[in-house]
C-alpha cells in the first residue's frame, strides 16, 4: 500500500475514534463513501506521477519552448485538438530548422509566429502571371521624362534616408502585391513631396477589383493606381477584408475611406541589367520572387536572417530529416515560379557576397525584423525577373 493511502485511512481512523457522538447511520455511510473516493483519486494520482515514464531533457525543452512560443506570440487555441496539432506542426519545424542549421548554409532558420502553422495555411499565393497581350515597357530615360539613370552608389539603403514605412503583415490573404505596391509609392511620394506617408493596402485589395486577396499582379495594381490613385493608411487602414465587393459580399468597397491621396504619372519593368541602377538612383522597386525555391516554401517560412544565395536557392541543399513520425521532408524543390512580391529597398555586399535588401509584408516576427536578404547579380529566387517602378508620383488631383 502506497504511503499515501496508508495517511488517508489513518486519518479516517482518527475521524471515528475522535467522534463524541454518534451520527446516523446513513450518514456515516455517505462519509465514508466520499472518504473513499477522496483516497481513491489521491491513490491514481500518485500513482501516475509515480509509474508515468518521465520526460526526455529534449521533450521537456521542446515543451517549454512551445509553451513560450504561445506567450510570445499570444497563441491560444479553443481546443486540447487544436493545440495537440499545432505542437505537432511545431515540433516538426524545430526539427526541420535545426536540420537545416546544421548545413552551414549561407543563411539561418529559427521560430516565428508561424512555428506552428503548416505552409499550405500559411502561404497564400499573392502573384498572378502577367497579362501576355499588355507587353513590358521596360524603365529607360526617355520613357521616364528624361531622367537618366545615374551610377549606382557602392551601397545604398533607402531606410536610412527615410523612404521606407515600417514593416507591415497582410496575414492570411495573398495581398503581397498590394503591400509591393503601396512600397514604390510611399517611397517616390517621400522623393517628390520629402513626407513619408503610409498608403493604402486596403484600398487595392477591396476597391480595386483586380483580384484581392486571391493573387494580382503589378500590372494591374500600378494600371489602377494610375486612374483611381490610393488613399492613405490613415483614411483606410488595412483589415485583410478579402477581396472586391463583385467576389465577396461581406467586404465591400468602403467608398467613404476611398479618398485618392496619391497618384502615378506611370510605371515602368525593369531589367535585370538595370535593376541596381534604378534601386540605387531612384527608389524601392517592387519585385516578385519564386518562394517555392527561396530556399523553399518551408525554408523561407522559417527564414531568420543571413543571404539567400544561388547555390543555397536552386542547388546544393537537398537534405532529408527525420523526427517522429516527420520524415524524408526535401528543403530544395524544383518548381520555380513567381508567387509572392516584396520591396527592394537598398542593397550592399558583405564577405565579397553581393546581396539585396528586401522588404517583406509577413510582419517583424518573421525573417531580420521583416526583412531578409538574397544574393545579388544571379536572380536567386527569380528576384531580378520580375521588376517595376513607379514614374510621377505625386498628390492626386481630381482634375487630372
Amino acid at each position: 500500500m502506497s504511503p499515501t493511502v496508508e495517511r488517508a485511512n489513518k486519518l479516517l481512523m482518527e475521524r471515528h475514534s475522535a467522534s463524541s457522538f454518534r451520527v446516523p447511520f446513513g450518514v456515516s455511510l455517505l462519509v465514508n463513501l466520499l472518504l473513499a473516493a477522496a483516497v481513491t483519486v489521491v491513490a491514481i494520482r500518485w500513482a501516475n506521477e509515480t509509474c508515468a515514464a518521465p520526460q526526455t531533457p529534449a521533450e521537456s525543452n521542446l515543451n517549454e519552448a512551445f509553451r513560450a512560443w504561445k506567450a510570445l506570440h499570444g497563441q491560444a487555441y479553443n481546443s486540447s485538438q487544436a493545440e495537440a496539432a499545432a505542437f505537432a506542426q511545431y515540433q516538426a519545424t524545430d526539427a526541420y530548422i535545426t536540420a537545416a542549421n546544421q548545413q552551414n548554409l549561407s543563411f539561418t532558420l529559427g521560430h516565428n509566429a508561424f512555428s506552428a502553422m503548416p505552409f499550405e495555411q500559411f502561404f497564400h499565393r499573392g502573384i498572378v502571371p502577367h497579362n501576355s497581350s499588355h507587353p513590358k515597357r521596360y524603365y529607360n530615360s526617355s520613357l521616364a521624362g528624361g531622367r537618366r539613370l545615374q551610377t549606382a552608389p557602392a551601397t545604398k539603403d533607402w531606410r536610412t534616408e527615410g523612404y521606407v514605412t515600417p514593416v507591415k503583415n497582410q496575414g492570411q490573404c495573398g495581398s503581397c502585391w498590394s503591400f509591393a505596391t503601396s512600397g514604390t509609392l510611399e517611397a517616390g511620394y517621400k522623393a517628390a513631396t520629402g513626407h513619408l506617408v503610409s498608403f493604402s493596402e486596403q484600398n487595392l485589395v477591396s476597391c480595386a477589383n483586380i483580384g484581392g486577396c486571391d493573387g494580382s499582379n503589378f500590372q494591374m495594381s500600378f494600371g489602377w493606381v494610375r486612374s483611381h490613385g490610393d488613399s492613405t493608411e490613415a483614411e483606410y487602414p488595412y483589415t485583410e477584408a478579402i477581396n472586391s465587393p463583385s467576389t465577396d459580399a461581406t467586404n465591400p468597397c468602403t467608398t467613404s475611406r476611398e479618398q485618392p491621396f496619391v497618384t502615378l504619372t506611370d510605371y515602368y519593368d525593369v531589367s535585370s541589367s538595370d535593376l541596381l541602377q534604378v534601386v540605387g538612383t531612384h527608389g524601392p522597386v517592387a519585385v516578385t520572387i519564386a518562394v517555392s525555391c527561396c530556399p523553399s516554401n518551408d525554408g523561407f517560412q522559417s527564414y531568420s536572417g543571413g543571404v539567400i544565395g544561388a547555390s543555397s536557392s536552386n542547388s546544393g541543399t537537398d537534405f532529408y530529416y527525420s523526427y517522429g513520425d516527420y520524415y524524408g521532408r526535401r528543403l530544395q524543390q524544383t518548381s520555380c515560379e513567381p508567387d509572392h512580391a516584396v520591396l527592394i529597398v537598398g542593397y550592399n555586399t558583405v564577405n565579397s557576397v553581393d546581396y539585396w535588401i528586401v522588404k517583406n509584408s509577413w510582419g517583424t516576427s518573421w525573417g531580420d525584423g521583416g526583412y531578409f536578404y538574397v544574393e545579388r547579380g544571379s536572380n536567386t529566387c527569380l528576384i531580378e525577373s520580375g521588376a517595376v517602378v513607379a514614374s510621377g508620383v505625386e498628390a492626386y488631383s481630381s482634375g487630372r
